[in-house]
């Protein structure tokens, strides 16, 4: 005898987002590389500062916007990516890939844009690639 349920199939979303980060990075006097990480206060994940690419916008330019917005920090940024990643923003029910630069932090900002929602923190290299 037959029965009535259907299984229920998990579906992929088909929405996909594009986005650009900075991997903010200087040395310390001693030498010793460190990686500046960012989290918003009601959030235990470290980051990196990203954002949506505009229309219009080149994900270098994104980049830079989100590392000042985010994290308050300006300095030179890469002229190619030094990598990509993507994962699954179940909040949007889309995939966002995003395109990553290296930023080479020559100036921190004491007031930013997004100071009252995100924390940032300096990081030795070793500890922000395990955070």
């Amino acid at each position: 005898m037959g029965s009535n349920h259907q299984q229920r199939r998990p579906t992929l979303s088909t929405e996909i987002y594009a986005q650009a980060g900075a991997i903010p990075y200087r040395y310390d006097p001693s030498g010793r590389l460190e990686i500046l990480l960012i989290r918003r206060l009601d959030k235990e994940r470290w980051g990196i500062p990203k954002g949506l690419i505009d229309p219009g916008v080149t994900p270098r330019e994104t980049a830079r916007a989100e590392a000042i917005e985010e994290a308050g920090v300006v300095g030179t940024l890469s002229d190619q990516p030094v990598g990509f990643f993507s994962f699954n923003k179940k909040k949007w029910d889309a995939m966002v890939h995003v395109t990553v630069f290296l930023l080479r932090v020559t100036e921190i900002q004491a007031e930013y844009s997004e100071q009252y929602r995100r924390e940032r923190e300096w990081f030795p290299f070793n500890t922000a690639v395990e955070t």
